[in-house]
């Protein structure tokens, strides 16, 4: 799995990869969380589904604060709703403490 910056995601859509960042924004619905990402190069929303990363995970990321670095996990897909045009399809979370 590569790690990339958020500007290089219109090259991988389709893969997995990692980006490294700081929570610039959350929002939850149910058992769906959406983590506004943000690094020196761009700012993309991350989705984070209950049914696909489990509950461990799904607790981490409704918990994560604002401005925390982490690392996320996903796959890249096209989004037109986004004015970046991609999200990132979460399927881990982890903090830097």
């Amino acid at each position: 799995m590569k790690t990339i910056m958020i500007h290089e995601m219109p090259d991988h859509v389709g893969e997995t990869v990692r980006i490294g960042g700081w929570l610039a924004n959350k929002r939850s619905s149910g058992k769906i969380a959406f983590l506004q990402l943000r690094d020196g190069s761009g700012f993309v929303q991350g989705v984070v589904a209950k049914e696909v990363v489990g509950e461990e995970t799904f607790a981490i990321a409704r918990g994560i604060s604002q401005e925390s670095s982490l690392y996320v996990t996903g796959e890249v897909v096209v989004d037109e709703r986004s004015s970046f045009g991609f999200e990132l399809q979460v399927s881990d979370v982890k903090v830097i403490i």
